[in-house]
């Protein structure tokens, strides 16, 4: 029998007895035991057996469904406070251990405003703590000093009881450990997790688990701090506790082996840190379970890949690192990949997946409203609240079920590796994959810190991989503050309030960056015009195009650059038909304020476009009042007036061809053209608008559109699951569209993950702020580059068409060199051409 049956069994029982030992006790006792109480007894033991299932990493999906129908099925009213508050936080709870940090922190949220209202003593410090732990991982401004704000407020509440309670102050202290992480003060973690480990063991009644879970936090500030044999012998503990426990498959027994495969690492044995790495492999790619929040067990098969890489790249033996190096990135498809196989493969479930995910994000729109109704003095309004938010619980449960048999879909479905003979036949002689291996290699001797080690890999049609060491050791500090500043000035540049010219500090870091990152593989790209780059995180948002090389000029004057969702974008990159006789659909300037007067606006000549400026940056209290709030926000956004005519150019440039500017740039009008349930086949979809981009939950992220029919939000959600489309290019022209939280999972959909998952072959998009009519122009001869076809402002590059790459890479050199009539170049700072990168299988 498995512990999954095994589990359940035990709640049936649990229930039982509950009902047996309650009925004789009423009988028995002078006043009758009410059925509601009963009821809610029965309730929290189920509340129990959810949080046990989820911590025994056996599922955290089913987990949330069983405390969803728990909640569903409670009598509202104010003698349910309790159990509401008590379900909201096993919500919480549950969906935290499985790595659904927006999910948590929203149910956190309800049940620390429930139990502000009602102090239930020391259960309102356990709620305050649970709601640390959400608002930690959540992603919000100011996340961090709030986290410590609950903590602090914890505290305070457990002091004030006559309980002590040692688990609830254990968790206190590693919930301390986690945050103190982040001050680079190693003996003070070490000690803080010490000290919540005592408290654990010395506990008789804590569970195994939690001690298990609290030793091998501890294993890893020990390793930190460069006390390599306490980290070894609280790894081996970790190992014969779970087997104890009879969890030889839990996704903490694959970070004890792979804490163990470090420390073998820096003692200098790589054969036994591979044999650790292996066994760390043979439990973590068993499926998509998590080890913390943001942080999967096929996440960390993808690390343990590229430390494996390393070892054999030490060993000379560069095919075997080229094979574990491909299939790390095999590994990381994730749910985007899973949703194309399964509408693919499975049809009938990728549909139910479509209806109920739509209509929880639609749902979900009205979360924030009731999560403020829950602090309301209106009995009304927080009756009101929480019935929206169990709705919510159990729709959300419903879209969870679904999404994990995708995720099952995902494991089991899939091509093959490419071998490097079939990689390099689909090549010319004139492209090249760049990929990127970023290994931590621990140092030896005791020292605290890890060396990061990168290396790149280049593969050309003889199918040859070579391998490049291109940094290491103390260099590495003075990497990350060149990037750092990079990027804080091109943040200032992106807001500036007029135009800017060029930087010369920035153009002298990112002749730094070249030197350590691109000029050590650079003599192997003789003759390669096209560099195709393979993920990376390293390289989130880096500008390859903008890079100064030694001689002043920039990347994008030599090569055009292509990001590759996976290596299967080169071999399958030729089975597709010619586009160039397919619809198109362009969209752009929406409505955002439906009472604003309509205007026929004419569009500019080129000069008069150069010679005018508007800034469109948007506040972050703006995308989140709008995220918030939906429909209501929407006026404060302002508008794009370029992106009209970015669309009415490009729309003249294809046939036929679906304009949809202002009050038809609506999210039903793109909903019709891309989803109900059936293909599109289109050649090209380009979107002008704004992206919203949700600091904590990507799916929620959104582009703004007129409201005039519904909310004018079309969330990421929709577009990845909503959407059945065969598209040759999709583009997102707006601000960050292939930005937003990173996720360290593979589970939450990004704008780039959802557009890939709805069947976009290539998509374009922005990895920061970008200026609305330099974005337009660029926009302009991208596609007349693509087309062969002018427009008022700008006429095709020579030699049109172009391949997409090709189109961007001329049409970011035209715009940087573009002169006004006064002679100057309004646009040769990189901010305002450097900021796009195409994705896909090229065309």
């Amino acid at each position: 029998m498995n512990r999954l049956r095994a589990l359940r069994m035990v709640a049936q029982s649990v229930c039982l007895v509950t009902f047996v030992v309650t009925g004789a006790v009423g009988s028995a006792a002078p006043a009758p035991t009410s059925r509601v109480a009963s009821d809610e007894t029965a309730g929290t033991d189920s509340l129990r057996i959810a949080r046990i299932l989820a911590e025994r990493g056996e599922s955290s999906v089913e987990a949330f469904a069983i405390a969803a129908r728990q909640l569903r099925a409670v009598d509202q009213g104010s003698d349910s406070d309790r159990f509401v508050e008590r379900a909201f936080r096993t919500l919480s709870t549950v969906a935290r251990l499985g790595g659904d940090v927006g999910t948590a922190d929203v149910f956190a949220r309800a049940a620390y405003q429930l139990a502000l209202r009602q102090d239930f003593g020391l259960q309102t410090a356990e709620t305050c703590l649970a709601y640390a732990l959400a608002t930690r991982f959540s992603g919000r401004p100011g996340a961090r000093a709030a986290t410590m704000s609950l903590i602090d407020e914890t505290q305070t509440r457990l002091n004030s009881t006559a309980d002590g309670n040692p688990r609830v102050r254990a968790d206190l202290l590693q919930a301390r450990a986690n945050l103190a992480r982040a001050t680079h003060d190693p003996a003070r973690v070490v000690d803080l997790y010490q000290r919540a480990l005592d408290l654990r063991r010395a506990n008789d009644h804590a569970h195994g688990l939690e001690v298990t879970d609290n030793e091998c936090w501890l294993a890893w500030a020990h390793y930190s701090a460069g006390n390599l044999s306490a980290a070894k012998t609280l790894a081996l503990h970790c190992q014969n506790d779970l087997r104890n426990l009879g969890l030889t498959e839990h996704p903490l027994m694959s970070a004890a082996f792979a804490q163990l495969a470090t420390v073998s690492e820096a003692r200098d044995d790589p054969l036994l840190a591979a044999a650790y790495y292996r066994s760390t492999l043979r439990i973590s790619e068993v499926g998509q379970r998590y080890l913390f929040p943001g942080f999967s067990e096929r996440r960390l098969s993808t690390g343990v890949r590229n430390a494996l890489a390393r070892l054999h790249l030490a060993e000379g033996d560069s095919l075997a690192a080229w094979r574990d190096f491909a299939t790390g990135h095999r590994t990381l498809r994730g749910l985007s990949e899973a949703l194309a196989w399964t509408r693919r493969f499975d049809p009938e479930l990728a549909e139910k997946l479509r209806i109920s995910a739509t209509a929880s994000a639609h749902l979900s729109g009205a979360v924030e409203a009731a999560l403020r109704g829950l602090g309301s003095d209106s009995p009304a309004s927080r009756e009101s609240a929480v019935a929206l938010l169990i709705r919510y619980a159990h729709r959300l449960s419903e879209t969870l079920v679904l999404k994990d048999q995708l995720r099952k879909h995902g494991v089991t479905k899939g091509r093959d590796l490419p071998s490097l003979v079939e990689l390099g036949s689909r090549l010319r002689s004139t492209q090249a994959v760049v990929g990127f291996l970023s290994a931590t290699k621990p140092e030896g001797g005791g020292s605290p810190l890890p060396i990061p080690v990168n290396y790149a890999v280049i593969l050309r049609s003889d199918g040859i991989p070579r391998w490049v060491k291109i940094s290491s050791g103390a260099t590495n500090p003075d990497l990350h503050a060149l990037r750092r500043e990079y990027s804080e000035l091109m943040g200032h540049a992106s807001e500036w309030p007029t135009r800017l010219p060029d930087d010369p500090r920035i153009r002298q870091l990112l002749h730094q960056l070249y030197a350590h990152y691109f000029a050590p593989i650079e003599p192997h790209l003789d003759g390669i015009r096209e560099v195709l780059l393979l993920p990376s995180a390293l390289w989130s948002g880096f500008p390859f195009p903008a890079l100064v090389d030694d001689v002043g000029s920039t990347l994008v004057d030599r090569f055009s650059f292509r990001h590759l969702g996976g290596i299967g974008d080169v071999v399958f990159d030729h089975e597709r038909e010619d586009p160039q006789n397919l619809a198109s659909v362009v969209l752009g300037d929406p409505r955002f304020d439906p009472r604003a007067p309509t205007r026929n606006d004419v569009d500019p000549t080129l000069e008069q476009a150069i010679s005018s400026y508007a800034n469109t940056v948007i506040p972050h209290s703006v995308v989140n009042a709008v995220l918030e709030e939906g429909q209501l926000g929407l006026h404060e956004l302002p508008r794009l007036q370029s992106s009209g005519w970015e669309a009415r150019s490009i729309a003249a440039m294809t046939s036929p061809v679906t304009l949809l500017v202002r009050g038809e740039a609506t999210e039903q009008n793109m909903n019709r053209a891309c989803g109900g349930g059936v293909a599109h086949h289109y050649r090209w979809v380009h979107l002008a608008t704004h992206a919203l981009i949700h600091n904590s939950i990507p799916e929620r992220s959104a582009l703004a559109l007129s409201p005039l029919e519904g909310e004018g939000l079309l969330h990421v959600e929709e577009i990845g699951f909503g959407w059945m489309l065969d598209a040759d290019l999709v583009t997102l022209s707006g601000c960050q569209t292939g930005g937003g939280p990173v996720s360290r999972s593979e589970g939450p959909l990004g704008f780039l993950q959802a557009l890939r998952a709805a069947g976009a072959r290539n998509v374009l998009l922005s990895t920061a702020k970008v200026d609305d009519i330099a974005t337009a122009l660029l926009m302009e001869r991208f596609y007349a580059n693509l087309s062969n076809r002018a427009s008022p402002r700008v006429v095709p590059s020579i030699g049109a068409p172009l391949s997409y790459s090709a189109a961007l890479a001329e049409a970011q050199r035209w715009l940087r060199d573009l002169r006004g009539a006064d002679g100057r170049q309004p646009f040769a700072h990189p901010v305002y051409w450097a900021n796009f990168r195409l994705v896909g299988s090229g065309g």
